[in-house]
């Protein structure tokens, strides 16, 4: 696990200082969140690989956290809790988790089933990169590459992640708070129009005529939608 940042969200501090010491010895950068809201935070903060979540937490329950969690982001869950009935488990499930273990646990088999969640998670990410191609514009996120017409476009780093989070859910409508939890993070108290003025920026960078998009599409009062061209090509659908 070389690499990897782990983010515990855990009020028990045995339980705490236990993981802390599989995962850090496993090579791993592990943090610590004593309780829902915090793990909120920590989760935009760190962009972590993995969580390690608790149900029983002060503040905002595991249930709730998880769920907000798997809103804004595609990062493995791994619940780690006491509660063992039927329903408990189905009920994270539902929230967005992607592994159940009970307490108590063996720390051999929680590293193992973690480092099989996390190869299964590089390749699945490996095998659905995103690649725009319509003849006009061409985008690779994952090189952070644009072409406009044949030529190089150069992108910030917010302008990729943005445009990337757009292309996704092409032609799919999303909301200022959806755009904002995945592109600045749950804890960023920007308002919309931080995502006006990159997207002004953007409509620059990729429409043939920025005063009248045909690619990055306002709905007023609402949101943004990235409108595909006819013939695109779009390697995550494949």
């Amino acid at each position: 696990m070389e690499g990897k940042t782990v983010l515990v969200i855990e009020d028990d501090p045995t339980t705490q200082g236990l993981l802390k010491t599989i995962y850090s010895y496993a090579g791993a950068k592990v943090h610590i969140a004593p309780d829902g809201d915090t793990g909120l935070r920590m989760f935009s903060d760190c962009q972590p690989d993995v969580i390690i979540l608790d149900l029983m937490l002060p503040k905002i329950n595991g249930w709730t956290v998880c769920r907000r969690i798997h809103q804004m982001a595609d990062t493995p869950i791994i619940i780690l809790s006491a509660l063992s009935g039927q329903e408990d488990i189905k009920d994270g499930y539902d929230s967005g988790a992607i592994d159940y273990m009970t307490k108590p646990f063996s720390g051999k088999s929680l590293i193992e089933r973690t480092k099989t969640i996390l190869s299964r998670v590089d390749s699945d990410q490996k095998n659905a990169q995103v690649f725009y191609d319509d003849g006009y514009m061409r985008f690779n996120p994952g090189e952070r590459q644009l072409f406009v017409n044949n030529q190089p476009v150069r992108l910030t780093k917010t302008e990729n992640k943005l445009l990337e989070l757009l292309v996704r859910q092409k032609n799919k409508l999303l909301t200022y708070n959806q755009i904002l939890q995945n592109v600045w993070g749950w804890n960023h108290n920007s308002k919309p129009e931080k995502i006006q003025l990159n997207i002004s920026r953007l409509r620059q960078k990729i429409e043939r005529n920025p005063q009248q998009p045909a690619y990055l599409i306002l709905e007023y009062g609402l949101g943004y939608m990235f409108k595909s061209a006819k013939g695109f090509t779009n390697l995550a659908d494949k």
